[in-house]
């Protein structure tokens, strides 16, 4: 097969842009029987060492724009040249790594998008905040669904969602979990990554973590209250909350700075920013728990790179990671402050419960990697495409 591959979301920083570069190199590593046909943008920010049975089509137009939700556009001229570019070449089968960067596509028959969520539809007030784009979105996501002929997602929870949301027949939809990068796994000794960690950035022992940017359906502000609530009943404890997220995107009441530039922080609660995958691997083995409080979650994809460092989680119900990670989750409902209080009251506190967390997402800490997504991807194209 020639398989066509839209790559223009390569270099988002967000979780889509993740999921494309390490599918997408998954995909080519470990394919050999197929010839892949990848189009990006002209600006070479994308250049990469591409195995011999893959050709790059540049296209020239400008990169897609995303506003604070990650939510991308193009301009119609952009589109039209992905199109005429697309339909250009002999392909079989055409894939979109998000729904977000569809454009109309008049060749190959075959095409297949990647829907990662319904939060836009059934949240639209916490993600597309300008009516305008909102419009725009619903017309592509609409454009994408009546003309692909299967959408890709990653659970089956978020599967029957969009049955339900968009009315779409089961068989229509494929499923294949996402995995994590090669660079998260299991620390040689914990107590050394504690102590590296703590000594690198300042702040202190023990530490749960907070990963992801801060649109509105994020809860990052519900977490914090609820951190907050905790402190006020452990004033001994030197317990910290460790934030992992893009500068221009807290919550009010939260600076933006290191807490070895803040050493007077009272509250123990911490804003690293970005970190670079080693590090963050660091962060991720060190940690008590990750905490990922969202009032939805598509996938929850730091929950899987948690996992594979062999790091518990305290999960949202709504997202499909009590389901995958089972013993390795505390599932809590998003909404309530005294829910995901308690939970972190219940792993630090009850006896032999984070042991037994801890071993169950070691125990999975191989199960979720991009090489499987990959192979189950491939076997879904053939299927398609027979």
């Amino acid at each position: 097969m020639r398989i066509g591959i839209d790559i223009t979301t390569w270099t988002n920083p967000r979780g889509f842009g993740r999921f494309t570069r390490s599918l997408v190199l998954a995909l080519l590593e470990c394919d050999h029987d197929n010839e892949y046909i990848l189009f990006d943008y002209s600006t070479g920010e994308n250049e990469h060492y591409w195995p011999e049975h893959t050709k790059v089509v540049p296209v020239h137009s400008r990169k897609l724009k995303t506003d604070t939700t990650g939510i991308g556009r193009r301009r119609f001229t952009d589109m039209w040249k992905m199109t005429r570019t697309v339909a250009q070449q002999s392909l079989d089968l055409l894939f979109f790594p998000s729904v977000d960067s569809y454009f109309f596509v008049t060749k190959p028959k075959h095409r297949v998008v990647t829907i990662h969520d319904v939060i836009p539809e059934l949240y639209p007030d916490l993600t597309v905040l300008n009516s305008g784009h909102r419009f725009l979105r619903r017309a592509k996501v609409c454009l994408a669904l009546r003309q692909a002929e299967y959408v890709l997602t990653g659970s089956t929870f978020m599967q029957e969602h969009l049955q339900q949301v968009f009315k779409l027949p089961k068989e229509r939809i494929g499923v294949v979990p996402y995995g994590a990068d090669s660079t998260f796994g299991l620390p040689t000794k914990r107590s050394d990554v504690q102590r590296m960690v703590s000594k690198r950035h300042g702040f202190t022992l023990p530490y749960l973590l907070y990963v992801g940017d801060n649109g509105p359906h994020k809860n990052l502000g519900v977490l914090i209250s609820s951190f907050r609530r905790l402190k006020q009943k452990r004033l001994q404890d030197t317990l910290s909350l460790v934030i992992i997220s893009p500068e221009d995107s807290l919550p009010p009441g939260i600076n933006p700075t290191c807490a070895k530039d803040n050493p007077g922080e009272e509250e123990y609660i911490y804003h690293l920013g970005f970190q670079p995958d080693n590090d963050l691997k660091a962060l991720y083995q060190g940690a008590e728990a990750l905490i990922v409080p969202s009032i939805m979650e598509g996938f929850g994809l730091p929950g899987i790179e948690a996992v594979s460092c062999g790091t518990p989680i305290i999960a949202t119900t709504e997202s499909p990671l009590p389901e995958l990670l089972g013993g390795a989750v505390i599932a809590v409902g998003p909404k309530n402050e005294q829910d995901i209080e308690m939970a972190m009251i219940s792993l630090l506190e009850e006896q032999g419960l984070a042991q037994q967390l801890r071993h169950s997402a070691i125990a999975l800490s191989e199960k979720f990697r991009w090489s499987n997504s990959a192979e189950q991807l491939i076997k879904l194209f053939r299927l398609w495409v027979s």
